[in-house]
């Protein structure tokens, strides 16, 4: 990330990291420029740390005979934390102020770019002012991701194996997994059982991980990886059991979250996870779907070591699924020209 320069201001992180959890300390320092520094020197300097989500609403108006829609833009401010900087170090011609945020905990997590709609993104803002008097200069410095520390050891039910029966289509399916809860990174251990009495031909069997979020009233759905299951392809059996060992991929993934108290007031954000099987059967309208709700964490990370895998499925870490944000100040219209979701069954 660059640094935000305004009046020859700059904001440094130190250290700068790719994702900071609740909890963490952000800190860094606030650089002026000695001569610019002596001109403001009846200035009062603050360092904002700012939580805000961006999300679009349309509205359509009918005039004689024609319609029109507007794409109206909202970006409120959902938290926002004020440090005063008093007394600066001088080294070197510039004027050097220390500042240090925690994070609380709670806060929700970054999603998407901040080009993209709906987002949450977090910032620094650095602001000059006089007395009396309106902000006369302000320097930003957008922070890479910020995500709520999600311990899956705290909820011991994610950690339980979870089994699901499903009926359709004159064939019974039954789902095992070794747990609920995961972190990227982690294996999925998955077991199949059909009962085919009819033999109908199995084609195949897809399995997709999905990212669902809605921010405001802005419902979005991401496809996080999406295999075919290599065991089961055209079978007939009547009885058909497989073991299947998905890694999830190592990404930088919000976890699982539902909109804190304290910040529900000012934005509505909830993101949940599920894992999609779409079985295809020979025929028309034969297909059929099964949603296995699971919670993605931050932590802990998962002991490869330890993890046993006779058949491991590895998903690429294709480098789409990143969304590392430059510097730039976020062009709001132009961004959304460009918006695509990809298209997953609800």
């Amino acid at each position: 990330m660059g640094n935000g320069n305004i009046s020859r201001a700059f904001i440094h992180l130190n250290p700068t990291k790719k994702c900071y959890l609740t909890g963490d300390i952000i800190s860094g320092t606030v650089g002026l420029n000695l001569i610019q520094a002596k001109r403001e020197v009846d200035k009062t300097y603050i360092v904002e740390l700012i939580g805000e989500i961006g999300y679009t609403t349309t509205e359509t108006y009918s005039y004689g005979k024609g319609r029109t829609t507007i794409t109206k833009y909202h970006h409120p401010k959902f938290y926002k934390k004020t440090v005063n900087l008093t007394t600066p170090n001088v080294e070197r011609d510039i004027y050097y102020w220390p500042f240090q945020f925690q994070l609380l905990n709670h806060l929700p997590p970054t999603i998407n770019k901040r080009q993209n709609y709906p987002h949450v993104k977090y910032y620094l803002q650095l602001s000059m002012y006089k007395e009396g008097s309106k902000s006369e200069n302000k320097v930003m410095k957008y922070l890479t991701k910020i995500y709520p520390c999600v311990n899956l050891l705290e909820n011991l039910e994610c950690l339980k194996p979870i089994h699901i029966k499903y009926n359709e289509k004159n064939i019974i399916l039954h789902v095992t997994l070794n747990k609920s809860g995961y972190v990227p990174g982690e294996v999925i251990y998955m077991t199949l059982q059909i009962e085919n009495p009819r033999k109908a031909l199995v084609q195949r069997i897809d399995l997709a991980m999905i990212k669902k979020y809605i921010i405001q009233q802005c419902k979005c759905k991401d496809m996080i990886f999406k295999v075919t299951l290599p065991k089961i392809l055209n079978v007939k059996d009547e009885q058909i059991q497989e073991v299947f060992d998905i890694r999830i991929p190592s990404l930088l993934l919000p976890p699982s979250y539902v909109s804190h108290e304290g910040i529900r007031q000012n934005a509505s954000i909830d993101i949940s996870y599920k894992l999609e099987l779409a079985i295809k059967i020979q025929g028309f309208f034969n297909d059929f779907y099964v949603d296995i709700p699971i919670t993605l964490g931050t932590e802990p990370n998962p002991d490869f070591n330890h993890q046993q895998i006779s058949n491991p499925m590895v998903i690429p870490d294709y480098s789409i699924f990143n969304d590392d944000d430059d510097d730039l100040p976020p062009d709001y219209y132009s961004a959304v020209q460009n918006l695509e979701r990809l298209d997953v069954q609800d």
